[in-house]
């Protein structure tokens, strides 16, 4: 037992023998390994000098919703009677990210702001000139929307403000310019470049020579480079509120990339709310034309009747037989409205071309009905946001379009059973309407058709 014991020991004093050895022999370089520690520090410190600081900014967006009103479990349940769940408020969430994250709005954010040129000051500490760069290169933005190239121009200012520019597009130098005097435009054959001075007064202006470096790249590259900068997601499942974030070396351009999305977003959401109010503006507005006709028409009965029939005083007399009849003419032309609408919205979702049009909302004389256009209406809206990214093929607006489809044909077969109600209803009021007549029997003849005019001349005055 104790052989084995001492052979152990002997091979762990062996064993440090050579450690010691080996380090010994990596003694002999430790002047490199101090120049390799003051070489990896001095990288080290040079890039934390060179490399900017990048800043993270956030922003947040309450999105309000219709939904916590009395009307929305009218609008929930006419939705499933026509087919569907209904737009839960965790999807409409979902939508407004997708909207504030899409590649439309961030391009339209990149356009606004002119983020697609850069412009930079400096050898070896760039300094990054966002709107406070001395002098300015306007492009076209039409150019910026189909450009499949890059410029990259460097423009060395002297004391005396000479100014000579050198540069590239693509990858082809251009022949340098000695620029007199500014503004300058460089022909291209992309397009025309001109260079001015800033009238900013924020504009950092060197008090000696100096070289800036201004680089000008598509719209499309630029929304890529932002949108991936860009983070929109909502803060929690139950919550309306939408955080959005991003990260910039010039915190005042974060800020204003955020405030500019926020301020678009809202444009182009009021712009689609505005979209219903407008067709019914404009459905109204094509129907009022018929019916001032109409009234005119009526009107010159009127005017004939009285004088074929020499009544001096036949308002009073008329007036007293509609008193009498109450509220029975009221209900009777408060049906006929709901008729005339009826037709009018039949007649337009009949139409073909009217397929992806939105229906005039508004009409709470249609009471459910108008709540099931109002809901259709926003379906319509959710289809038309998608449409910015997506194509006419993509299976989520083939989805939404058999969805359209089936609600267009069973609010047609609502309409139509209303229309089949009203109609009903409009018979048993002219029945109800020729027995209160008969018993009127002492009234003229003539005062009688005269009250007909008048009410049909009522009815077109209030559809008016």
């Amino acid at each position: 037992m104790n052989t084995p014991q001492k052979k152990i020991h002997n091979e762990k004093k062996n064993t440090e023998i050579v450690d010691i050895e080996e380090i010994a022999a990596y003694l002999k370089y430790w002047k490199w390994f101090v120049a390799s520690v003051f070489v990896a520090l001095t990288m080290a410190f040079l890039y934390l000098k060179t490399t900017p600081p990048t800043y993270e900014i956030f922003s947040n967006i309450l999105i309000t919703s219709d939904e916590n009103n009395s009307g929305s479990q009218v609008s929930s349940s006419l939705m499933k009677s026509f087919g569907f769940g209904g737009l839960s408020s965790s999807s409409n969430i979902d939508d407004e990210v997708g909207i504030l994250s899409s590649h439309t709005l961030v391009k339209e954010t990149v356009k606004e702001l002119g983020l697609y040129t850069s412009y930079q000051i400096g050898f070896l500490i760039k300094e990054d000139l966002y709107n406070t760069s001395p002098i300015i290169a306007d492009i076209d933005k039409n150019i910026i929307d189909t450009m499949s190239v890059a410029f990259a121009f460097k423009l060395h200012v002297d004391k005396d403000k000479g100014i000579r520019l050198t540069g590239k597009i693509l990858k082809e130098k251009i022949t340098p310019v000695d620029i007199p005097a500014l503004p300058y435009t460089l022909h291209t054959g992309y397009g025309d470049i001109t260079f001015r001075y800033s009238t900013n007064t924020k504009a950092v202006v060197p008090k000696s020579s100096y070289d800036l470096s201004i680089t000008i790249i598509s719209g499309d590259l630029a929304t890529e480079g932002y949108q991936s900068k860009i983070d929109v997601g909502i803060i929690s499942k139950r919550s309306n509120i939408i955080a959005l974030s991003t990260t910039d070396h010039v915190l005042q351009r974060g800020k204003e990339v955020l405030d500019k999305l926020i301020e678009l977003y809202n444009i182009d959401a009021l712009s689609e709310k505005n979209k219903a109010a407008l067709n019914t503006e404009h459905f109204i507005n094509e129907r009022l034309t018929v019916l001032v006709s109409e009234l005119g028409d009526i009107e010159r009965r009127v005017e004939i009747f009285k004088k074929n029939n020499q009544m001096v005083d036949v308002v009073s007399e008329a007036g007293l037989s509609l008193n009498r009849m109450g509220k029975m003419k009221d209900q009777m032309v408060e049906l006929e409205i709901k008729l005339s609408l009826i037709n009018m919205i039949e007649d337009n979702m009949k139409k073909q071309a009217n397929k992806y049009e939105l229906l005039p909302g508004g009409l709470e004389i249609l009471g459910e009905l108008s709540t099931g256009i109002q809901t259709y209406n926003e379906i319509l809206l959710q289809r038309s946001a998608y449409l910015r990214d997506m194509n006419e093929t993509n299976p989520t607006i083939l989805t939404l379009n058999e969805r359209i489809d089936l609600m267009r044909k069973n609010i047609i077969t609502s309409i139509s059973n209303v229309k089949s109600d009203l109609l009903e209803a409009r018979k048993n009021w002219e029945k109800q309407e020729k027995e209160l007549l008969s018993r009127i029997s002492n009234m003229p003849s003539q005062e009688r058709e005269f009250i007909d005019i008048q009410r049909q001349q009522k009815l077109v005055r209030m559809l008016i």
